[in-house]
């Protein structure tokens, strides 16, 4: 009966995805054949404020989500040495100091985020004369910006003390929480980061692909429709640099003439192909994969718990794809920019599920051994 439960929960996550990919591998197919139209199409969308708000929004959302599942995965781990240090019977306050410690700077860390992705959005916004001040890319003004990053900020405070307390003074108390793992999760995570970040760093290295709003064509679209919103003419506006179109396999010569590359941290920051953000939502997202599992009951009915963390894991999925729907929006990323990310973040999560756990069960099989000599 628990063997029907595992299939039945196993197939409400395993399907979905499967559907995903075939999904996001039929626009990374066609997004590369007509990536420049599909952008020319949903900047029109610009013009209503309500995309212009979700489409700022989205996109500062993936900017600092991905920092809750990397701390608390610091969390959890930091739990482990505490536990491990009081087996050992070393000083409680030594090893209670530590814990202490180590929660403080993960929680300066979070607040060190957020504050200085604020003051790097307030950096963005340019005078457009007439008191107009917008950041030009997303379109919002300064007013309209600080609105919407209190609202995020505030609901990813509440989710990050949320889930503080709750390892703190709930999960790390469980009998399970000892003898489970937890640990070789939040291993998982940091390996699955790790690995999603190098490849994002690598190609975007490579790559000659500019963002679309570095384009002339959505500049004169842009100056155009803040003429129509804020009655400021484009010749008043502050000079904008363009860049020409380029596909995501056109690369920037960087390993066979390397004299024309400007070499700083614009080779990645300046490359549109792949997308970060829509790495960010990934990682934040599969994490959750990595804690989901069915719980032991019984019947081969799934548990109301078990429907709840399914219906998360839906939840975040979902979001990923608004997220994708936001950049083409706001000329964030071209659509194969963020249909490659999603594809290579759920192959991440599988290599690195597969690696870390191999790599495991290969340290304690040698300690396992090295113990039996021991004890003969």
């Amino acid at each position: 009966m628990q063997l029907k439960s595992d299939q039945k929960f196993s197939k409400l996550i395993i399907y979905p995805f499967f559907i995903l990919v075939v999904v996001f591998a039929s626009l990374f197919i066609i997004s590369s054949f007509f990536d420049l139209e599909i952008m020319q199409i949903f900047q029109n969308a610009l013009k209503i404020d309500f995309f212009r708000y979700f489409g700022f929004a989205w996109h500062e959302i993936g900017c600092t989500e991905v920092v809750i599942p990397l701390l608390v995965s610091g969390m959890v781990i930091n739990e482990y040495v505490y536990k491990n240090l009081k087996s050992k019977n070393k000083k409680e306050w030594q090893s209670q100091s530590l814990l202490i410690f180590v929660y403080l700077v993960l929680i300066a860390i979070f607040i060190f985020a957020l504050v200085s992705r604020w003051f790097g959005v307030m950096d963005t916004l340019k005078d457009f004369g007439s008191g107009v001040q917008l950041e030009f890319n997303r379109m919002v003004t300064k007013e309209e910006a600080n609105i919407i990053l209190i609202i995020i900020y505030t609901i990813q405070t509440v989710i990050f003390t949320t889930l503080t307390i709750l390892i703190r003074f709930k999960l790390s108390k469980k009998k399970s929480f000892v003898e489970g793992t937890y640990w070789k999760n939040a291993i998982n995570i940091f390996t699955f980061f790790i690995m999603a970040y190098i490849a994002v760093v690598l190609l975007k290295s490579m790559s000659a692909r500019p963002f679309y709003t570095s384009l002339k064509e959505t500049h004169d679209f842009r100056l155009e429709f803040i003429y129509e919103k804020f009655g400021v003419r484009p010749e008043d506006t502050p000079v904008l640099t363009t860049k020409e179109y380029a596909e995501w396999w056109e690369f920037n010569g960087l390993f066979i003439n390397m004299s024309n590359v400007e070499f700083g941290p614009k080779m990645v920051t300046g490359s549109a192909f792949p997308s970060g953000h829509v790495m960010s939502s990934s990682c934040t997202v599969m994490s959750m994969v990595y804690f989901i599992k069915p719980k032991m009951n019984k019947s081969s009915k799934i548990d109301k718990n078990d429907v709840f963390k399914i219906s998360m894991l839906y939840l975040g999925l979902t979001h990923v794809i608004l997220m994708v729907l936001s950049f083409l929006i706001n000329g964030s990323h071209f659509l194969s920019d963020t249909a490659f990310s999603f594809m290579w973040s759920l192959a991440c999560v599988f290599i690195s599920y597969i690696s870390v756990n191999s790599v495991i069960v290969r340290i304690q099989s040698r300690n396992n051994k090295n113990l039996v000599k021991v004890l003969k």
